[in-house]
């Protein structure tokens, strides 16, 4: 993306360095990396990154103005799924560009996902630190959203993540966390934040509305959750569970669970901004088969590439069951339960900025461990001027769609627009409909590598 930059890397590239910041990472964690990082940083114009920050300002700001976002989460987020929400907005917010060719040839950003849900925030920090390090780049270079130093930083994951109260009172809560291909971030999370809990759903006790989790022979109340539930991997173990998600608990959400389906795919279709392509519902928009070329297809609730339709014909278009395809009409909720248009809520700030590079048309989760220069989930982040990107990372890839998925939509891309994905700020799925050859068309920055993750990315 930096001419400059990309030649002077390339250049005095070697394999030692690349260790180095292998081994700063690993010793930073405790134990090995679990998925391929990248061989190489990508190096982002200041302006670009701007551009996605403003654009994902303005998309948000209509999507909580939009008449119809409180039907749609009403209609289209699936019974088992419909979580209340006691927050106008959530804390963590993940939206995933790709860099795709403009009609003048620039470089722009173009969204294909968005999800309020959070990302590997201190993997990310640990990890751009490494590369400048091991590869002596200069203070010209930096890894942090504009406006925020290293101080700036630290702070504001602080604030979002314990939100003022006692970390041995806050818990980090996954499925199984430390078996999770996230479990890195989840190590240096603590490590920014001495004293945080990291603790599996299914250990956790309840006392009437009040949870505890178990350090030694305490049991200790907990006060705040940072939620990393992925509500697939919950639904496998809910029976194995002291509490479900969304009952009414004694304690706070960093993150409330129902921001994951209300904050999705689904509000794609209902955002004209110029930064996304054209998106509609399966349902609601009658494709034709000379046109289906031109999309691809995702299911709206899925994660990490799952049910992700690619090469998309009237075959494939055919085996989705009509109960899928329709928005399903609901019940009205309490409007406590469901976000509506309102005051603004506070600007986003950026946090590190999280690309990835591949080689080949989709973000595969199962590849192999020692393979260099091949697909990669590469982590990048924000600076003042130039912006420096690390790598991490990793996909349960593109398979089965998983259950509880009412609708599709479609995104379409102008034949100047083929999307490369490369670059971006998040790691979720997609459920749309999408141009196959946008994925081959890929607008690398620099190098890619690939490594097998564990269970799952973080978003």
């Amino acid at each position: 993306m930096i001419e400059a930059w990309r030649q002077r890397f390339n250049r005095g590239y070697s394999e030692d360095a690349f260790l180095r910041v292998l081994r700063a990472v690993e010793d930073e964690i405790g134990g090995p990396i679990p998925f391929r990082l990248a061989e190489s940083p990508i190096f982002l114009p200041g302006a670009l990154v701007d551009e996605m920050r403003q654009a994902t300002e303005a998309i948000l700001a209509e999507i909580f103005a939009h008449p119809e976002y409180a039907d749609r989460v009403r209609r289209h987020v699936p019974p088992e799924a419909f979580l209340p929400t006691t927050s106008a907005h959530p804390p963590f917010v993940q939206c995933d560009f790709a860099l795709a060719e403009g009609d003048s040839g620039r470089v722009v950003p173009r969204v294909i996902e968005i999800q309020g849900f959070p990302s590997l925030y201190a993997f990310q920090h640990a990890l751009s630190r490494a590369y400048l390090e091991a590869f002596a780049l200069t203070s010209e270079l930096s890894f942090l959203g504009r406006g925020l130093d290293e101080a700036g930083f630290l702070a504001l994951l602080k604030q979002a993540v314990l939100g003022g109260h006692d970390p041995e009172t806050v818990a980090l809560v996954d499925v199984h966390p430390w078996a999770q291909g996230t479990w890195p971030d989840f190590r240096l999370t603590q490590k920014l934040l001495p004293g945080l809990a990291v603790v599996s759903a299914t250990e956790i006790l309840r006392r009437g509305e009040r949870l505890f989790y178990r350090a030694g022979d305490r049991e200790v109340k907990i006060a705040r959750i940072f939620n990393r539930l992925v509500w697939e991997d919950v639904r496998h173990v809910e029976s194995e569970m002291a509490f479900r998600l969304g009952e009414p608990l004694d304690v706070e959400w960093a993150g409330e669970p129902g921001w994951f389906f209300r904050l999705s795919k689904l509000v794609l279709p209902l955002v004209s901004h110029p930064s996304i392509p054209r998106s509609y519902f399966l349902d609601e928009h009658p494709v034709r088969e000379a046109d289906l070329h031109r999309y691809v297809l995702k299911p709206l609730f899925s994660f990490a590439g799952r049910g992700l339709v690619l090469d998309l014909d009237e075959q494939a278009l055919a085996a989705i069951p009509e109960a899928e395809r329709a928005s399903w009409p609901r019940p009205l909720r309490g409007a406590s339960h469901v976000p509506v248009a309102g005051p603004p809520g506070p600007r986003p700030r950026p946090a590190p900025v999280q690309p990835r590079t591949i080689d080949g048309v989709c973000l595969q989760y199962h590849r192999p461990l020692d393979r260099p220069w091949g697909r990669l989930l590469a982590g990048i982040t924000g600076c003042e001027r130039i912006h420096l990107g690390g790598a991490s990372g990793g996909f349960r890839g593109c398979g089965a769609a998983p259950l509880g998925q009412r609708a599709a939509s479609a995104a379409e891309f102008t034949s100047a627009e083929r999307a490369g994905v490369s670059g971006g700020a998040a790691q979720h799925p997609l459920t749309q409909l999408r141009p196959r050859d946008s994925c081959d068309r890929a607008r690398g920055a620099g190098t890619s590598g690939s490594r097998r993750a564990g269970t799952r990315a973080g978003g």
